[in-house]
């Protein structure tokens, strides 16, 4: 299949089972820290890429953010190499190789693209990660018809919820849930949710959520997790989870809970009411030096994937090691905005970046 890259990277791949846990700022007494790990960097990976072809040759596209949710597409916002003010995406038809570009018309009044989310309902979720608007843009991708959801406040997130065929929206005035066209909001006046207070005049809710595999709803205000569970947000009895630093990613684990990232201290696996796992213990998992933009655990062995401005690292809990993919040592995407991950329902790991497509082989799922 073309546009797949192959990785031979079997020597790195022994992943293991790895139980570290530590302690967690006004949390539970946990084990002692593992000793550091060393960072590998990987010589023996061979990288095969193929280029999408744009229909239209005269513009030079950079992918910006994809998904791989539905199935036999890869769906994702673009952007002209030096400009990102688009309200175009792409469709990606695995099996024929083929590449179609769509426009949101102007009428829709949203902002330019750079977040996008895909539901199995077909239809796809787009906003921007910093223009302040209180709408998003929706793309049926049956039906190659757009429309929008208009908030209650700035749009900040979004998650799916495919179980239940909800969206939920983090914006500054709360979180709203979508169903149907009905947009029920949570906030400070009907729920436990409460605004971070920064200074006399400045109070703000967070943007930063996820669904995991059971249906909990996970939302993060600065360094306060929240859950929704049973039509009730409660404050997790970990929170906060940093007296410094704010979370930054929420991610689902592919069998319980969710990965909790906060910057310099924490990556942990949390269900509802403890940590699972803790990698702690793994500084290059926390250190800024390679900020993670994307993150995925792997059940099979508790190994890490994420991706970063240079390419993307892996922690293989056997070896006790994180490896290093970069563009110095394997033929990656142009990383100009980072490299994107993405895992479709066959649980294949996509990444994307410039204007390259690219799955990672079978002993990655």
């Amino acid at each position: 299949m073309k546009n797949i890259i192959y990785l031979c990277a079997f020597a790195i791949l022994s992943f293991g089972s790895c139980q570290t846990e530590e302690t967690i700022l006004g949390g539970p007494l946990i084990p002692e820290l593992e000793p550091e790990p060393q960072v590998g960097v990987v010589d023996s990976i061979n990288v095969e890429l193929v280029n999408l072809q744009w229909p239209n040759p005269g513009k030079d596209y950079n992918i910006v953010d994809f998904t791989a949710r539905l199935p036999g597409y890869i769906w994702g916002c673009i952007a002209k190499t030096n400009d990102h003010r688009e309200l175009e995406i792409f469709s990606y038809d695995i099996s024929s190789n083929q590449v179609q570009t769509f426009t949101a018309p102007d009428t829709l009044d949203v902002p330019y693209f750079q977040i996008i989310e895909g539901s199995s309902n077909g239809k796809l979720y787009l906003h921007s990660s910093g223009v302040v608007k209180n709408k998003i843009a929706v793309f049926d991708t049956r039906s190659s018809s757009w429309s929008s959801i208009t908030l209650p406040g700035f749009v900040g997130g979004i998650t799916i919820d495919e179980s239940n065929d909800e969206v939920w929206i983090a914006h500054n005035n709360g979180i709203s849930r979508v169903q149907n066209d009905s947009v029920i909001t949570y906030d400070e006046s009907n729920s436990a949710l409460r605004r971070i207070i920064s200074g006399p005049n400045n109070s703000f809710f967070g943007f930063v959520l996820a669904v995991d595999v059971s249906g909990t709803v996970w939302y993060a205000n600065s360094n306060i997790i929240y859950t929704f569970n049973d039509e009730e947000w409660s404050v997790h009895p970990l929170s906060p989870l940093s007296d410094t630093y704010i979370v930054t990613h929420i991610v689902p684990d592919e069998i319980e809970g969710v990965l909790i990232k906060t910057p310099r201290e924490n990556l942990l696996q949390l269900n509802a009411s403890k940590v699972i796992k803790s990698y702690n213990a793994v500084p290059d998992l926390i250190e800024p030096a390679r900020g993670a933009i994307n993150i995925l655990g792997r059940s099979v062995d508790s190994s890490i994937i994420y991706s970063h401005m240079n390419g993307f690292s892996f922690y293989a809990p056997r070896k006790d090691s994180v490896f290093q993919v970069s563009a110095q040592n394997s033929n990656l995407p142009t990383l100009r905005d980072g490299l994107k991950l993405s895992r479709d329902l066959d649980d294949n790991i996509w990444i994307g970046g410039g204007n390259t497509l690219g799955i990672l082989p079978d002993e990655w799922k």
